[in-house]
């Protein structure tokens, strides 16, 4: 049991150190944004994340007015972050165990092993506005390729705790 407990300590030390605790406008992921994959995730039967952009542009969304007409009450200082950190994808070197058996899958050679999963899910980074106290994230629960469902999500920060405060019209296949 100690040992899980160490080994568990070590993997979060490296996640943090690797994947990142940086700052808004870094490259890497941080703490609060692995914390709202994490909890949006839970809903669903599957422990794999991926982090992606690609499904804004399929969305339409490219703009702040774009996630304000599917989001209108996120404060557009969280709209203008989330689209400048999802301009390009942020590539995941390797898999990382991010939190309670929740893993994020590397970027590279992905595609073949997320159709060998029965589900997944898939994110966006993660816009906050200067306080980070509110966040908007895009979301994609998927079960194959012709089946899941997808959202925006507005988040506050209530206690220390990510709670849902809005979410678009989910899009389901």
């Amino acid at each position: 049991m100690m040992l899980r407990v160490f080994a568990t300590m070590v993997i979060l030390l490296v996640l943090l150190c690797n994947v990142g605790c940086s700052k808004s406008g870094e490259t890497q992921l941080t703490e609060e944004e692995i914390a709202i994959f994490v909890q949006l995730a839970r809903s669903v039967m599957s422990k794999h994340i991926v982090l992606s952009n690609d499904s804004l542009t399929a969305y339409g969304v490219t703009r702040v007015e774009d996630v304000r007409s599917v989001l209108p009450t996120a404060p557009e200082a969280a709209i203008a972050d989330f689209l400048t950190k999802n301009i390009e994808n942020l590539v995941i070197e390797n898999d990382v165990e991010i939190s309670d058996g929740f893993v994020l899958l590397a970027s590279n050679d992905r595609e073949p092993r997320l159709s060998g999963l029965h589900r997944y899910n898939a994110f966006s980074r993660v816009g906050f506005d200067e306080t980070r106290e509110s966040a908007v994230v895009y979301y994609l629960s998927a079960c194959n390729p012709l089946c899941g469902e997808d959202a925006f999500y507005l988040l506050k920060k209530s206690n220390g705790k990510w709670g849902i405060a809005a979410e678009s019209e989910k899009r389901r296949s």
